[in-house]
């Protein structure tokens, strides 16, 4: 898949795409995390 793009087609833009995904993957997995934490805070302060 990979060898239809030519290497000067744009390779920096696909790497900052790439990083700026993965970026907000791991924003959402601790927003997730986060999320999860104060409901078992709630649940704990509640008991």
């Amino acid at each position: 898949m990979f060898d239809l793009f030519k290497k000067k087609d744009k390779p920096k833009v696909d790497a900052a795409e790439i990083e700026r995904r993965e970026r907000e993957e791991v924003k959402r997995q601790r927003a997730e995390a986060l999320k999860q934490n104060v409901e078992t805070e709630k649940s704990a302060s509640k008991g």
